[in-house]
C-alpha cells in the first residue's frame, strides 16, 4: 500500500504523483535480483489488471516475485524484500496464480486426466445449482461446468 495524501491519515504521496510512483515501483520491483544477482522474473500488476471489481481498498500493486516461487517478506527493516520461506521456516506451499479445481460428481462422468482451460471460481455456484436440478439465475456470474461431463451426473 502506498501512503497517499487524502486517502491515508498521514499520506505523503500527492494524488497527482500516484501513477508516477506506481510506475517507478513497477520498474524497480521487476528488476530485483536474487542473492546471486540474477533477475527472478517478478511481475507486478495494478489491481485493475487482475480484477474487474474491487471492494474496499485494494493494494496499490500486486507483486508476483519470481513466478510465485518467491514470497514477499511481511516485515519491514530486515534487509530483505523476498524469500523462499515464511515466518515459520521453509514452505513449499504458496498461492498460485490460477489455482486448482478438483471435481468428481457422484455418478457423473468426467473424462480424467484432462485440463479445462478458462475456469473461474464463479463457475462453481452455477455448476452446483445445475447438479441439484435447480435453476441458475440469469444474472448469476459464471457458467455451469456440466458441459464438460461425458455422462450426466446422477441426482
Amino acid at each position: 500500500f502506498l501512503n497517499v495524501a487524502g486517502r491515508e491519515p498521514e499520506g505523503t504521496i500527492a494524488p497527482s504523483d500516484y501513477e508516477k510512483v506506481r510506475d517507478e515501483l513497477i520498474a524497480g520491483l521487476t528488476t530485483i535480483p536474487d542473492e546471486k544477482g540474477k533477475e527472478i522474473g517478478t511481475r507486478v500488476f495494478r489491481p485493475q489488471e487482475l480484477y474487474k471489481e474491487v471492494r474496499g481498498v485494494a493494494p496499490d500493486l500486486i507483486v508476483y516475485f519470481g513466478g510465485l516461487y518467491w514470497r514477499s517478506v511481511g516485515t519491514v527493516g530486515g534487509g530483505k524484500i523476498h524469500t523462499f520461506e515464511n515466518d515459520t521456516g521453509p514452505d513449499g506451499a504458496n498461492h498460485a496464480e490460477n489455482g486448482i479445481f478438483l471435481f468428481r460428481p457422484a455418478g457423473g462422468g468426467i473424462s480424467g486426466g484432462r485440463r479445462i482451460e478458462g475456469l473461474r471460481i464463479t463457475d462453481i455456484a452455477p455448476t452446483i445449482l445445475q447438479l441439484f436440478g435447480l435453476p441458475v439465475p440469469q444474472d448469476m456470474e459464471g457458467t455451469a461446468l456440466t458441459s464438460s461431463f461425458t455422462t450426466p451426473p446422477k441426482r
